[in-house]
């Protein structure tokens, strides 16, 4: 079966505005230095300076429908995507395939499962992506994020790797943990790169294989 993913269209209508907004804050930064160097030309300074009006409004607006709908939009797909993936309840007409690398039939711990993956993937994504995010200042924002995925990844390890899920006291643990890491995107709104994930894909997949086999639950 090969692997299928009908939310990530979705994201990318999110990634399109997202593109917009950079490139429409990098041009307002660069006409902001032009126009410095322009006093001596009223007119085109006049003109410039009105663009800068026009494209300072432009990319907040941008972002706030991008964060209210769009993004907002694909994230909750992507939530009931994994619900019916784990549980094999219908709860969207969009469907995945071999997006999970986990051979659980549809359970509590297929969810589990399922979270552990996405909170193993996007720790490592971030990453690689705290050198990038310095070029655009965000590199604090992106290491506060990374280091609530660190602490919530070890949280997982502990309970399912180290530890075992043998009672129900556990099972109520590890919902917690699958109800932080919801709050964590949910907060931070961190974009993870395509590119990056494209990149690590392969040699992450296959620590993760590794490490679903070492992960002990119990039904």
């Amino acid at each position: 079966m090969s692997r299928r993913d009908d939310i990530s269209k979705y994201y990318d209508i999110s990634s399109i505005a997202d593109t917009i907004s950079t490139w429409t804050f990098w041009i307002n930064i660069i006409l902001s230095i032009i126009v410095l160097f322009l006093q001596s030309y009223p007119v085109v300074s006049s003109v410039l300076m009105k663009v800068i009006i026009i494209l300072s409004f432009v990319c907040p607006i941008i972002s706030v429908i991008d964060d209210s709908f769009w993004w907002y939009d694909a994230e909750s797909k992507r939530r009931k995507s994994c619900i019916k993936d784990a549980f094999g309840v219908d709860t969207i007409e969009e469907n995945v395939e071999e997006y999970y690398n986990n051979s659980f039939s549809p359970s509590y711990n297929k969810y589990v499962l399922n979270t552990f993956e996405n909170t193993f993937f996007s720790k490592y994504i971030a990453q690689k992506m705290l050198i990038p995010s310095a070029i655009y200042s965000l590199i604090s924002f992106i290491l506060v994020y990374k280091k609530r995925l660190d602490n919530l990844y070890n949280d997982f390890y502990n309970i399912l790797v180290t530890i075992g899920v043998n009672d129900a006291k556990q099972k109520v643990l590890i919902l917690a943990n699958i109800v932080e890491y919801e709050s964590i995107k949910a907060h931070y709104k961190i974009r993870l790169s395509t590119k990056v994930f494209t990149k690590l894909n392969p040699s992450l997949s296959t620590e993760w294989s590794n490490m679903v086999s070492r992960c002990k639950i119990n039904s």
